[in-house]
């Protein structure tokens, strides 16, 4: 009897010393060519067999330890290819996708993105997790860390390494050296989710900008009379430019327009490198070797910055404005200003019929946009008309419909011939104006052509020849 206790307290202590090494294990970053402890794969390990697997359960195998998030199109588009490659060579290596997110999310995507719900992904997903992201600081994603059998971090890359021929050369001995992913983040604080954290309260009116960036772009107001309290942009110079240009013209930070923007530099280099007009909105290269760079994490290395500034309390928007284009003026060879320009217009209008089907049953507000449809609930139809400022390329649109009060309105597009669903959000597409002609006029709102004189965010280069014009003054 007494043998039999012994025994199970000896297992219960073996348990206990291992849920507990789960619960606090040791946070702290680790580099190439640390020898990992046993993590655990977030708070439960989908798709394997033991759900409460961690690290030294794949001991003997190669681990791919591939960070993401289901708001990553990237990611998600990257999804079938690391599937192929655990298909072939799943008898070496183990890939594991770890996110933050919940298990519930994480399924809907996988059956419900047109992209991948028909790829068999089965490969484990690491949920909720937390510690990893912790032994393995990032700023930008996809995040990719490579484990060698014996549990050493062999690799801190990029998604873009991960390719057929490298995952060969590493099972047979060939390749050990990867292509460093430095996000900058051993340089600077990550601010997490909150921009303000960290900053002295006392502190009314501050501006940095430093290297690194994880694509991020918003604003936070005062609660006593809803001035902006601080702005927080990282991106690229040219993008940075457009998001304080839209914010201030349209009231979203959104995606960049051609159709809100002049490109005027004559300096070639210059061109090349911030503002190729050549390039894929956002004027990013998609293939390497790209001037003088040989792969992604060295272009976005000396090209994607963070710029944070904060302002004392009811400081007015075109004030803010102006010190803003200041600084970012004095960063970069590339120059911004604000002009006027003569563009063709949608107006929208409505006929006798249209408060009545766009009457809102109230309730709270919703996400605008998804991957197929763009939607207000129980607000103004200013806010749908900001919403569609979000497109890539939409015409300037303004409402003249007379309309006063919330609203309901949801165009579906997609059954619209100019989506992609690997480009991921709806606001990502072409704005297909034969599908939200179609849409509104089942709420009674039609669409009239105008030309009318808009605002335009005009990038430039100070050289001779080339100088500034007269800026449209914001309204």
């Amino acid at each position: 009897m007494l043998k039999q206790v012994i025994i199970v307290l000896a297992v219960l202590a073996t348990f206990l010393t291992k849920a507990l090494g789960q619960q606090t294990p040791d946070a702290k970053p680790y580099a190439v060519g640390d020898t990992l402890p046993d993590l655990p794969l977030g708070s439960y390990l989908m798709n394997f067999g033991n759900p409460q697997a961690t690290l030294n359960d794949f001991r003997g195998k190669y681990v791919i330890l591939d960070f993401w998030e289901t708001f990553c199109q990237p990611c998600i588009n990257a999804l079938p290819k690391v599937q192929a490659l655990q298909d072939r060579y799943g008898d070496e290596m183990q890939f594991i996708a770890v996110t933050s997110d919940t298990e519930k999310n994480v399924r809907r995507l996988l059956s419900r993105s047109e992209v991948i719900k028909d790829a068999g992904i089965a490969i484990p997903f690491a949920v909720q997790d937390s510690v990893l992201r912790k032994a393995f600081p990032h700023r930008i994603i996809p995040h990719v860390i490579v484990i060698s059998p014996e549990g050493v971090v062999q690799g801190i890359t990029h998604g873009e390494e991960i390719t057929d021929a490298n995952m060969a050369a590493m099972l047979s001995g060939s390749k050990t050296d990867w292509l460093v992913k430095d996000d900058g983040i051993a340089k600077q604080p990550d601010p997490g989710n909150d921009p303000d954290r960290g900053v002295d309260s006392m502190l009314l009116w501050s501006a940095q900008l430093k290297k690194g960036a994880q694509g991020r772009a918003r604003i936070t107001r005062y609660e006593q009379d809803r001035s902006i309290r601080t702005i927080n942009l990282e991106v690229s110079p040219l993008n940075m430019f457009y998001k304080v240009f839209s914010l201030f013209t349209v009231g979203v930070m959104g995606n960049i327009n051609p159709q809100r923007l002049q490109v005027d530099i004559k300096d070639p280099a210059t061109r090349m490198r911030y503002a190729n007009k050549d390039l894929p909105i956002p004027f990013l290269p998609n293939s390497f070797p790209y001037l003088h760079y040989a792969n992604r994490m060295e272009y976005e290395a000396e090209n994607l910055f963070s710029y944070n500034a904060s302002f004392p309390p009811a400081t007015p928007d075109s004030l803010i404005l102006t010190y803003v284009f200041q600084d970012l003026n004095k960063a970069w060879p590339i120059k911004g200003e604000i002009v006027s320009e003569t563009k063709r217009c949608y107006l929208i209008r409505a006929d006798k019929e249209a408060r009545t089907l766009l009457e809102s049953t109230g309730g709270e507000p919703i996400a605008p946009f998804n991957h197929t449809t763009v939607q207000i609930k129980n607000q103004p139809i200013s806010e749908f008309v900001k919403v569609l400022a979000w497109f890539a390329d939409g015409p300037p649109i303004f409402d003249e419909s007379g309309i006063e009060g919330p609203i309901d309105i949801e165009i579906d597009f997609s059954q619209s011939e100019l989506r992609n669903p690997r480009r991921g959000l709806i606001v990502n597409n072409p704005l297909d104006m034969v599908v939200l002609e179609k849409e509104l006029k089942r709420y009674g709102l039609y669409l009239v052509e105008e030309e009318r004189e808009v605002p335009v965010l005009r990038i430039y280069d100070e050289v001779p020849g080339n100088e500034k014009t007269a800026s449209r003054p914001l309204k």
